[in-house]
């Protein structure tokens, strides 16, 4: 198994989150079907939600090619009596915002050709994130449970 570190510091600037709701340590699972490369993939790994940040870090497991170690931060920056969410570029460029991390959320962002559309659910400390994308060269569903430990 080769083990690569992947950092993704374009995702996220910054996210807007009340310090009370789902600060903690989660599991999560996620699988991703790429239609456009005709793959699929799973990751298993730990998040780590602080009043500061998300940090997850996990492994990308694809069938027939090596597994890939994989971590991302989104910084925090809590907003006192609010549970709103926005996530930024490093840039400033809003990728998405949630008015109330609570609950199911449709969520549209628009990325150049590619077309994002994703449902956000946090319900009883559970979270589900799906996104599906399509654009020219790309064509993949990714669903991601996050599970409160």
């Amino acid at each position: 198994m080769a083990n690569f570190k992947v950092n993704y510091p374009h995702i996220a600037s910054g996210v807007h989150i009340t310090k009370q709701i789902m600060i903690g340590q989660y599991t999560f699972i996620r699988t991703i079907d790429d239609r456009y490369a005709k793959r699929h993939h799973c990751a298993t790994g730990t998040l780590h939600i602080s009043q500061t940040e998300w940090r997850e870090n996990g492994v990308l497991h694809s069938l027939g090619n090596a597994d890939f170690y994989q971590s991302y931060i989104l910084e925090f920056t809590p907003k006192p009596s609010q549970n709103s969410l926005c996530v930024k570029y490093l840039n400033g460029a809003v990728f998405y915002k949630l008015e109330s991390v609570q609950g199911t959320h449709h969520i549209h962002h628009q990325c150049g050709d590619d077309t994002y559309l994703g449902t956000w659910d946090y319900k009883n400390d559970t979270l589900t994130l799906v996104w599906r994308v399509k654009g020219p060269r790309k064509d993949y569903t990714m669903f991601t449970t996050y599970a409160c430990i």
